[in-house]
């Protein structure tokens, strides 16, 4: 089953679209970007501005060859992006990111490392 696009901003990266949004967490006062394709498959949650320790949240099955994902979300630590705001360019570098096999170090809920 393929996601409503109805107010997500479409971005092309390897020939394939990826889909895009920013959605305001009120609890914790923070903007979250989304990004997602039409099947699911890939789909990652950052929150724009981390100072330390940034992290991306994994919530499909497909990124970097990583096993055992699309059950639960999985964490991972990503480089120091200046992502106060969200632009397609920042949507493009996370998406390149995303898929180029390299060390990544995963991290639990209370963001130990593991």
């Amino acid at each position: 089953m393929s996601i409503s696009k109805k107010g997500l901003r479409k971005i092309e990266r390897n020939n394939r679209e990826f889909f895009w949004y920013v959605k305001k967490d009120d609890d914790w006062n923070q903007s979250i970007l989304s990004i997602i394709t039409d099947d699911k498959k890939f789909h990652v949650s950052y929150i724009l501005g981390q100072k330390t320790c940034p992290i991306i949240t994994v919530k499909g099955k497909e990124f970097k060859g990583v096993d055992n994902l699309g059950r639960d979300w999985k964490q991972f630590h990503v480089p120091d992006w200046e992502s106060n705001i969200a632009t397609p360019a920042l949507v493009a570098q996370i998406i390149d990111w995303c898929f180029v096999i390299e060390d990544i170090v995963s991290i639990d809920y209370e963001s130990n490392n593991y």
